[in-house]
């Protein structure tokens, strides 16, 4: 029976790669949980919509000061709900100050919007509880 070092160098897969993609995310640092969901986000889309939406999240963490779209998605995941949406209403209100096209504002967003999503499917994004909503 093959390893999993074995299996890794016939598919070209590093073996560190397959270790981390077996681990239960819960288990992952934030870093490793970062880049986990960005790979489901982009998993069975176009070329086109992952250049897209990597470009879009890249400009939002340039926004926010972050090297890359990994470390902003640790940053959108590491807050409240109620902080990730200001956050990103003030992202919202910095690219309509820069006039761009609505049509470019709302893709933008929409990149967002999906990472939250993906992060929430694999419950690294947390839904708020009833009486945090009531707050």
């Amino acid at each position: 029976m093959a390893s999993d070092d074995e299996k890794a160098a016939k598919t070209g897969e590093s073996s560190a790669l397959t270790r981390v993609e077996k681990t239960a995310i819960s288990q992952l640092s934030p870093e490793n949980r970062a880049e986990r969901v960005l790979s489901r986000l982009f998993a069975n889309k176009s070329e086109r919509t992952v250049l897209a939406y990597r470009g879009d999240l890249q400009r939002f963490a340039t926004w926010l000061g972050e090297p890359d779209s990994s470390r902003a998605a640790m940053h959108l995941f590491a807050l409240s709900s109620g902080d990730a949406n200001d956050l990103v209403g003030s992202y919202q209100e910095n690219l309509t100050a820069r006039k761009l096209a609505n049509s470019t504002i709302n893709r933008n967003l929409a990149a967002i919007r999906m990472l939250l999503k993906v992060g929430r499917s694999l419950g690294v994004v947390l839904r708020p509880r009833r009486h945090e909503l009531a707050e």
